[in-house]
C-alpha cells in the first residue's frame, strides 16, 4: 500500500488567497466563538495577501491533514 504524499512548499503567486482566508476563518472560528478574537478569525483577503507577502509563507499539504501556520523568529 502506497503512503499518501506530503508536500511542503512556498506559497505561489497563483495560490487562492480567498480559499486560504476562508480556511483561516474556519480554523479560528472556535476560538472566536469562545471570545478569543484572533486576527486570523476575521481578517480580509487583502490582509492575508499582505501577511503572506511580508515574509516566507509555506503551504503544507497532506491528503489527511489540513494545516497552516505562521512562525515568527526574532532576528536578534
Amino acid at each position: 500500500m502506497e503512503e499518501p504524499s506530503t508536500l511542503l512548499r512556498a506559497l505561489r503567486p497563483g495560490d487562492d488567497l480567498v480559499e486560504l482566508t476562508a480556511l483561516l476563518h474556519a480554523a479560528y472560528a472556535p476560538l472566536a466563538a469562545a471570545g478569543m478574537r484572533s486576527y486570523a478569525s476575521h481578517r480580509d483577503v487583502q490582509a492575508t495577501a499582505e501577511r503572506a507577502g511580508a515574509g516566507e509563507c509555506c503551504w503544507y499539504q497532506h491528503p489527511e491533514v489540513a494545516t497552516i501556520g505562521q512562525l515568527g523568529v526574532h532576528p536578534g
